[in-house]
């Protein structure tokens, strides 16, 4: 059985990832590409990521969440 992870809005609209970016006032990491991600959700959980979200890797009691963004890129994540 799969983890389901935390409830969801059932739709959202997609953002491209560079406008977040320039509304946070930072750079993409590995720099802006040429056809850029749309994002569609945030989780800091690398099981419930799903294609689109952003994988906020936040340090925890035993592991930090950095640990398990290559998991979070497997399963779709545009960004860590």
């Amino acid at each position: 059985m799969t983890y389901p992870g935390p409830p969801r809005p059932a739709k959202t609209a997609a953002t491209p990832l560079d406008d977040l970016a320039e509304e946070l006032g930072v750079e993409p990491r590995g720099g802006r590409g040429p056809a850029p991600a749309d994002v569609t959700g945030i989780t800091h959980d690398s099981r419930a990521v799903r294609p689109g979200d952003i994988y906020a890797a936040l340090p925890g009691a035993r592991f930090h969440g950095a640990d398990f963004a290559a998991q979070a890129a497997s399963l779709g994540a545009v960004a860590a």
